[in-house]
């Protein structure tokens, strides 16, 4: 009996779980039964025993309780010798926050089989349900009559973003669910509908995911299948399949990992375009590695067969419109107030060459760029000195091929005008040298030099408020409007590349 109350999940497809479930509340009431031959309290207006205690009656704020769980109702009926009580009458059920209400329930704490008839509620964090009836067959089955639910995170009024409905839904608690004549809504609008499904009631578990289904006038019918891998608790993958009746048959892969101190993932699509006759593919990685608190790196590598692949086949709308194809990789370096960043990039532009119809490409490799945030010339000195400092190797197809070096250090002076006020006048130069200009310019170097003047007029507001956690005491709100002015004398620059 006690493992029978113990069971329960926040997935709103273990309802009668919750039944079984809460914790205490109190109400006033005017008489109270603590019958050890109950595996509950009863509290009411109005308590009566009939037929040698055999039968018990309970009217007017009735409360059944238990250490984790609190029942109200209108009236119940206990039968001690079946083991039965039928609770009616705006039966609510409280549950550590989570809630659950209906008409009537009736309960066998013997067999630990019963039913709560047009039972409707509220699971934290955000899962609303709805059911005429459910079913509890066994211990570990639950059965949903004309059920619907959504675990959508924003609670709202019907019409959810979201909802499944079903004739009738079999639950095995944290396993997975089963149901028949199943449909999917958006906005309560029916979108898909399957005579039979299966849904994961944990987080990640193995199994085939829901089939889509399209059609345009280039790929013609769109059919898609995909299969959820749970490898372990740090990887899965998604394999795929597409059928695109006027296109081909594409495999599809998408694998995730999270290491102790990386995390990436690689997806990748192959297609033979029937149309085109042409073997078609497009491969992206990501991978971030931490290999000190200081020292990271990050790679982002994207290839394809050819720039119209994303155009005509990528599901989602940014990679459709997407113009560039960027690959880049970096590696920082982060002290308190210096850092160092080696990285390098190529891009591909979808866009046509003025000159040729071939990708517009670009090199950024490699690059290396030394940043000094705003810090005292000296200890105790008036004057901040900041910088950045950045070597670039620049190379665009038939165009420009050029290193650069550009040197950027400024000084300043903070001067506060009040205690919430305070005015930075500043002065920088900016050095930048070009190892050769375009390659139809005979120059070996071209140099760029340039001297700011500036200030800035800056304003801190805080507030901080108390949390009592325990390594948390408070958390500091802070505004910092700012308004500034560069000023930088003209210089001709029509010869730079």
């Amino acid at each position: 009996m006690r493992e029978l109350w113990r069971l329960g999940s926040l997935n709103v497809a273990v309802v009668w779980a919750l039944l079984l479930l809460g914790s205490p509340s109190s109400a006033g009431t005017k008489a109270t039964l603590n019958d050890t031959s109950l595996p509950f309290r009863i509290a009411a207006d109005a308590i009566e025993m009939t037929e040698g205690r055999r039968f018990l009656r309970a009217r007017g704020d009735v409360r059944i309780s238990r250490e984790d769980w609190t029942l109200y109702a209108d009236e119940v009926e206990v039968d001690q010798q079946e083991e039965i009580f039928v609770a009616r009458g705006s039966v609510l059920l409280f549950d550590r926050g989570n809630q659950i209400q209906g008409t009537s329930i009736r309960y066998n704490y013997g067999t630990g089989q019963g039913v709560i008839y047009e039972a409707h509620g509220l699971l934290l964090p955000s899962t609303t349900f709805a059911s005429e009836e459910i079913h509890r067959e066994d211990e570990r089955t639950y059965r949903l009559v004309k059920g619907r639910y959504t675990s959508c995170r924003v609670c709202q009024p019907p019409p959810y973003a979201w909802e499944i409905r079903a004739s009738e839904v079999t639950v095995h608690p944290g396993e997975f669910l089963t149901g028949k004549n199943g449909s999917f809504w958006v906005k309560g609008i029916p979108v898909l509908y399957t005579p039979v499904f299966r849904h994961p009631l944990t987080d990640r578990q193995t199994g085939f995911l829901y089939p889509t289904f399209g059609s345009n006038s280039k790929e013609g019918f769109i059919f898609g299948q995909e299969f959820f891998w749970a490898i372990s608790d740090s990887q899965d993958a998604t394999l795929g399949i597409i059928y695109r009746s006027k296109r081909g048959v594409s495999p599809t892969v998408e694998y995730r990992y999270a290491l102790e101190s990386g995390r990436g993932s690689l997806n990748a699509e192959y297609l033979y375009d029937t149309e085109r006759e042409e073997n078609r593919y497009i491969v992206q990685f990501k991978h971030q590695q931490s290999f000190t608190s200081a020292l990271t790196a990050k790679a982002d590598v994207n290839v394809r067969s050819d720039r119209d692949f994303p155009e005509e086949f990528a599901i989602d709308f940014q990679n459709r419109t997407n113009l560039v194809n960027a690959s880049s990789a970096s590696l920082t370096y982060a002290l308190p107030l210096h850092t160092v960043l080696l990285a390098g990039e190529f891009f591909q532009s979808r866009e046509d060459n003025i000159v040729s119809e071939a990708d517009e490409e670009l090199l950024r490799a490699p690059e290396l760029t030394v940043s000094s945030v705003s810090q005292p010339l000296w200890d105790q000195s008036p004057l901040f000195f900041r910088q950045r400092s950045n070597f670039v190797y620049l190379d665009e197809e038939d165009n420009i091929a050029a290193a650069r070096l550009d040197l950027h250090p400024s000084l300043s002076v903070p001067i506060p005008l009040k205690s919430y006020i305070t005015l930075t006048p500043s002065v920088g130069l900016r050095g930048t040298f070009y190892s050769r200009g375009a390659k139809d310019i005979e120059d070996d170097a071209v140099t760029r030099g340039l001297v700011e003047f500036g200030t800035e007029l800056s304003s801190r507001f805080f507030r901080t408020f108390p949390v009592k956690g325990e390594r948390l005491r408070g958390i500091r709100h802070t505004v910092e409007p700012t308004i500034g002015y560069v000023y930088i004398p003209e210089v001709d620059q029509d010869d730079l590349p």
